[in-house]
């Protein structure tokens, strides 16, 4: 199975990428932040019994999301599954009502 993973290189998104790549599946790590991105491609790929890829990318942005969608179509990657883990941690609770 081919999966896509937003936020892969931390976090929830890093955990399931660590775990789908033991189990054989192919990846694709999507991030924004290049550096964060190398470090969790590293650490994932360092168990995997796939192919795993990396895409910097913000999904908060169309114009990279449409690079995105262009990279997988011209890999040959359209994956099977999307797992959206990508977000935003605030750490200061005043936000909390």
């Amino acid at each position: 199975m081919k999966l896509l993973v937003t936020g892969g290189s931390r976090g929830i998104g890093k955990a399931i990428a660590k775990e789908a790549a033991k189990a054989g599946h192919d990846l694709i790590l999507v991030s924004r932040n290049s550096a964060n991105l190398e470090q969790g491609y590293d650490d994932v790929k360092s168990v995997a019994k796939s192919t795993v890829q990396k895409f910097v990318c913000d999904v908060g942005d169309k114009t990279q999301l449409e690079k995105l969608y262009e990279h997988c179509q011209n890999s040959g990657f359209m994956p099977d599954v999307l797992v959206l883990s990508a977000g935003i941690f605030f750490e200061d609770t005043t936000l909390i009502k």
